[in-house]
């Protein structure tokens, strides 16, 4: 496995986005290998990993674009990316009341229909997954082949650096915004513009400066803290639609909401704060 935040002396080649291109195509196909477990022995995490692998290997394709077959590649990738979300919103939903049961049981049947959901969505998902990713296998073979003639290695470090540029612009604005306002929505903004930022710097690292694989570090405990914060929000909107959001599950929800926020808030003035302000 390419370790490709960590390489900080390596010269970028087309045999370098070669190897990318492979090895987040060895992610995938490991990751549906394990959702073709037999009954219920998929891996817990199969989901998450193929959607990691899908989306990476989408934005190692950006470095080829202009290409007609790059582009009908991450089309391909990112209908597989959308057919995939409801399998893994159903997985934090699972795994967010599961917490709930433990802080205040309560005798729904819901957990039992989301489970039954999840194994429905696991069981279809590769056979919905396979007319894209078959249809990307068929290109991808090929394109690997004249890959050579479509990236300009003359320019890589700087198309690097303006697309990373302009992510950690909107990475500013959105946090900006969320911090003012302390709407959900702005914090979900501000959680899809850190992940594309943490997506290209990490998979780019080598062609960045340092000031830019830091701020990749730094957005990182960020990250995770949104990501929790959206997945509360997301649990609360599932059990409202099943109209089974009880006032002891609605309480402790908006607890953690809270804390979540003070502590992101309280993160980012103390950390994020001055690498925001650097030049």
């Amino acid at each position: 496995m390419l370790r490709f935040g960590f390489v900080r002396k390596l010269r970028m080649s087309t045999a370098y986005f070669t190897r990318a291109v492979i090895t987040q195509s060895a992610r995938i196909d490991l990751a549906c290998q394990a959702l073709a477990g037999p009954g219920g022995d998929q891996r817990a995490d199969a989901v998450h990993d193929l959607r990691l692998a899908l989306r990476a290997l989408r934005t190692v394709l950006l470095f080829f674009r202009g290409s007609e077959t790059a582009d009908t590649l991450r089309r391909h990738l990112a209908r597989s990316y959308r057919l995939s979300r409801e399998a893994r919103e159903l997985e934090v939903a699972l795994d967010g009341l599961a917490l709930l049961q433990m802080r205040h049981p309560l005798a729904l049947n819901v957990d039992l229909a989301w489970a039954r959901a999840l194994q429905c969505e696991r069981s279809s998902l590769l056979v919905r997954l396979q007319p894209d990713l078959v249809s990307a296998l068929a290109l991808l073979l090929p394109f690997l082949a004249g890959a050579d003639a479509l990236l300009d290695k003359r320019r890589l470090r700087k198309l690097a650096r303006m697309q990373a540029k302009y992510l950690w612009q909107k990475v500013q604005g959105k946090l900006r915004r969320a911090l003012k306002s302390g709407k959900r929505t702005h914090w979900h903004a501000a959680r899809l513009a850190i992940k594309r930022y943490r997506s290209w710097g990490v998979q780019f690292a080598p062609l960045l400066n340092r000031r830019t694989r830091k701020r990749v570090k730094v957005l990182s405990f960020v990250q995770g803290l949104l990501g929790e914060l959206n997945d509360w929000g997301a649990l609360v909107q599932r059990l409202q639609a099943e109209e089974a959001l009880a006032k002891a599950w609605r309480r402790i929800i908006v607890q953690r909401e809270r804390r979540l926020q003070k502590v992101l808030c309280r993160y980012i003035r103390r950390q994020v704060w001055g690498v925001m302000q650097a030049k």
